[in-house]
């Protein structure tokens, strides 16, 4: 039996009612970013995703109308280029499907953060649901309030982006960890949530795969320190998203490419940091001439530079054949492997550097709402930068942070009485703040977006926490001890 936080009866009918059209109403409230500047947030990747998601929507259904006979389909088929061999880079095809089918109407990707803002509000009402069963509608409606606009939670709901899933997961694997007294309808939309968020990023695989073995140490510390026997069956729904999310990406891999892998057609990010941080770009200085890799065109052409050799004129999106960059994924480990060896310490320092500044930065620099979605006249997608309607960022950014301590001063304030379980919970989301600025920081360029997807989860923890000792049984128990 899992510790719970306490043990109260559930809230009048009344009262579900009215903490019911408070989240509905944090829901309309998440999207207010994006209501003042009558658009969502994109980001380059957001218009990647759209149009692989809407070329392979485009290439299934031409193949679903010729297996049932349209001749006019036969032909379209005939027509289109396949997916194997002819795609230099991919982004995930998961939520790249998911992003075409909400594109609507034409383009527009409003329906995604709508679909981000619900996924956000399950998982909040869930977990204060499961901690404070006997919250009064006032302080939902307060805690509600603070989330909508002293958090990050609205500015990346906002953002027609998978980065708010890195957050839901943490959130969702702290539901799914501690507790056993969750209705199966709402366990498994938890995990189901998780689940996609594994599939919507390559990077989600690693970092949810380490906060679930951060799930499973949890479990095995309360029954190692005699707290509660160990629950197979606690385990299991931590560990079935990260399967089931690995799973759907290996499978979209063997339908789309012909080929299973858990990271299919992806940049080589890992290699461009290694250059950034410098053991990388020495290693190909010193053995390109000899060793001929795949990448050193590029790497020469690109001045040397780790963003440059992705992302430039040279680079490899613009220039690179299907074949090249599949070259440049298969040597991209072995080079980097080499140069780690070559030079440890400093890639040992870099990457921990990396973390560090990773872990502090969750500013707002990257949710900009000055790119809107254009349709190009050969039906393709790109991107038009504008002039930003109502740029808040910088008071939003103050906010943020602002938010960050008063939630911690707050987490502070309880510390000494925090039960087991609340115990466990801090325990696993500091996890999975460490864990995202690891993996973030030593794969990928530092920026502010990677950590403010996530760190709105300690301010909803911190509130859950609250609203718990802000019930009526709890306070009433207070006041007797006191007396």
């Amino acid at each position: 039996m899992v510790p719970q936080l306490q043990q109260n009866s559930p809230p009048t009918v009344r009262a579900r009612w009215q903490i019911g059209l408070t989240m509905l109403l944090l829901a309309v409230a998440l999207l207010w970013p994006a209501a003042i500047n009558q658009r969502p947030s994109y980001f380059f990747d957001s218009v990647g995703y759209l149009s692989n998601g809407d070329k392979a929507l485009t290439l299934f259904t031409s193949r679903v109308e010729a297996r049932l006979g349209s001749h006019a389909a036969v032909s379209t088929v005939a027509a289109a280029p396949e997916a194997p061999g002819k795609v230099v880079s991919l982004r995930a095809i998961a939520y790249s499907l998911f992003t075409a089918l909400l594109a609507a109407p034409g383009h527009s990707l409003w329906l995604v953060i709508i679909a981000n803002a619900l996924i956000v509000v399950l998982l909040v009402w869930e977990f204060w649901r499961l901690r404070a069963p006997e919250a009064t509608p006032r302080d939902e409606a307060i805690a509600a309030a603070f989330v909508a606009f002293g958090t990050s939670a609205p500015w990346f709901v906002s953002y027609a982006m998978p980065d708010v899933l890195a957050g839901a997961a943490l959130l969702g694997l702290a539901v799914l960890t501690f507790t056993e007294r969750q209705h199966f309808v709402a366990r498994l939309l938890v995990a189901a949530v998780v689940a996609f968020a594994v599939a919507a990023h390559a990077s989600h695989i690693p970092i949810i795969g380490l906060i679930t073995a951060a799930a499973l140490t949890e479990i095995g510390y309360e029954h190692w320190r005699g707290i509660a026997r160990w629950s197979w069956s606690r385990a299991f729904w931590v560990v079935l998203p990260l399967v089931t999310g690995v799973g759907l990406v290996m499978a979209l891999s063997l339908v789309g490419f012909g080929s299973v892998s858990v990271a299919p057609k992806r940049l080589p990010f890992a290699l461009a940091r290694s250059i950034d941080d410098g053991p990388g770009k020495w290693y190909l200085e010193a053995t390109c001439a000899q060793k001929r890799w795949a990448v050193c065109p590029f790497f020469e052409a690109t001045g040397h530079l780790g963003p440059e050799l992705l992302f430039s004129k040279n680079g490899l999106m613009e220039t690179a054949t299907p074949a090249q960059m599949e070259a440049v994924r298969a040597e991209e480990m072995t080079i980097v492997r080499a140069a780690t060896v070559a030079y440890p310490w400093v890639q040992i320092k870099a990457a921990a550097m990396n973390s560090v500044q990773q872990f502090f930065r969750f500013g707002l620099a990257d949710n900009s709402f000055a790119y809107t979605i254009v349709r190009k006249a050969d039906g393709s997608f790109g991107m038009h930068r504008g002039v930003e309607p109502f740029d808040v960022r910088p008071a939003a950014a103050v906010m943020i942070y602002a938010g960050i301590v008063l939630a911690l001063l707050y987490l502070l304030s309880i510390l000494r009485g925090l039960s087991f379980a609340e115990a466990g919970t801090l325990r696993l989301v500091f996890a999975g703040l460490v864990v995202n600025a690891m993996v973030t920081g030593t794969l990928s360029g530092l920026t502010d977006r990677y950590q403010s997807r996530i760190i709105w989860v300690v301010p909803v923890v911190a509130l859950g926490l609250w609203l718990a000792r802000r019930s009526p049984t709890r306070t009433a128990k207070g006041s007797a001890d006191a007396a």
